[in-house]
């Protein structure tokens, strides 16, 4: 099965699985700025 991350996202909170929040970025300090907004631990995934 080959899911878009939205697809999980939505099939997860369907049957109550709980996922965090989640921001894009396109830089190293976005991500910085990002995880400070997020609160730590974050998870940073590279496309």
């Amino acid at each position: 099965m080959d899911l878009y991350e939205y697809q999980v996202k939505e099939l997860f909170a369907r049957h109550g699985v709980p996922t965090g929040p989640q921001r894009v970025v396109t830089s190293p300090t976005d991500a910085v700025v990002a995880a400070r907004i997020l609160g730590l631990p974050v998870v940073i995934r590279r496309r």
